[in-house]
């Protein structure tokens, strides 16, 4: 399975609604670049903490049995993609910043991105631990003209 391989001299280029992006964007100039074109929405993103419920109400909504109302489901400290609107300021509508994983989880959460947004072209910036034919090996078959990589 071959996928187009962009170089960095042209990864700003249009032809993808979706790029999808490792995290830290501080791990190389290219993406501190588009942390920047974005307003620095992803480095913000990563220092906010969410707002904690008052001991208070934590304990009306106990003993109302609405607890469950207000508890995130799933494993708790997992770090989620991040998305931002992007088509003001890059040549994508959307970028996806992936938290860092073991490599063969990154690609497989690329590909569970790229299918939730309904599998259009995508751009992929790989990480520097994962090279071209990495990621095609774990990366199910997609037409080459869909999927666009850029190694960092």
């Amino acid at each position: 399975m071959a996928h187009a391989t962009i170089n960095r001299a042209h990864a700003f280029s249009t032809g993808s609604p979706l790029w999808i992006i490792p995290s830290p964007t501080a791990e190389t100039p290219l993406l501190r670049r588009i942390d920047w074109y974005l307003n620095f929405q992803l480095s913000r993103a990563r220092t906010h903490q969410s707002r904690t419920l008052d001991a208070s109400l934590k304990d009306i909504l106990t003993k109302n049995h609405l607890e469950s109302l207000f508890t995130v489901n799933g494993p708790a400290n997992l770090p989620a993609p991040l998305a931002v609107i992007a088509d003001e300021h890059l040549p994508a509508n959307i970028v996806v910043e992936l938290p860092p994983s073991n490599p063969q989880n990154w690609v497989q959460a690329a590909h569970s991105v790229w299918t939730e947004f309904g599998k259009p072209n995508v751009r992929v910036f790989l990480p520097q631990k994962i090279d071209p034919d990495f990621f095609a090996k774990y990366w199910p078959n997609a037409p080459t003209d869909e999927v666009s990589l850029v190694p960092l």
